[in-house]
């Protein structure tokens, strides 16, 4: 045994690398030193091993604890989606009444923009084939006489017309908001 490195050897270390060192046969008294030595490591690794089962008992808590929360979360958050999703489908159904109520609303404007144009183009026709009628047919009293009264007419039509034209079209975006 060599006492300067505290370690056993054998009869080839003697003579190599522990040659300068101080060597003995291991004793009662040597070997009770490093039993006591090795009791004492002993106790304080079942002292952390002890340490080591209580900590992880609290990891493994912990752990439960947060499994828990992350499926009541994970819950909660579903729960959320789930509610979003509805409002949304809400939503956009209530949007597509509205659309089509008011594009609905938009044909009929539009269906009475149209007849009214029909019935100003049905008076010009009527107009234009009477004037024709009376250039072709008529008498030159005729003539002058339909003139005074187109004159007045052709007044009151192009009035009528301009008014038509300006009327705005009904508009699909503004009856939407």
């Amino acid at each position: 045994y060599c006492e300067d490195c505290d370690a056993l050897i054998c009869k080839q270390c003697v003579v190599d690398t522990h040659q300068l060192h101080t060597y003995k046969l291991p004793t009662a008294s040597l070997i009770e030193r490093h039993r006591t030595r090795i009791e004492e490591v002993v106790e304080k690794l079942c002292g952390s091993l002890f340490e080591a089962q209580e900590l992880q008992e609290r990891v493994r808590g912990s752990l439960e604890a947060v499994e828990g929360s992350a499926v009541k979360v994970n819950s909660e958050i579903s729960e959320a989606f789930d509610c979003l999703l509805r409002a949304a489908q809400g939503r956009c159904t209530a949007l597509r009444q509205q659309l089509l109520e008011s594009s609905v609303e938009h044909k009929k404007g539009l269906d009475g923009a149209k007849t009214e144009c029909s019935m100003a183009l049905v008076e010009i026709w009527r107009t234009v084939d009477f004037l024709e009628k009376a250039i072709a047919r008529g008498t030159d009293i005729e003539v002058l006489q339909v003139k005074g009264q187109l004159y007045h007419r052709h007044q009151q039509q192009l009035q009528t017309w301009r008014q038509l034209a300006d009327l705005p079209l009904p508009s699909l975006c503004s009856q939407a908001g």
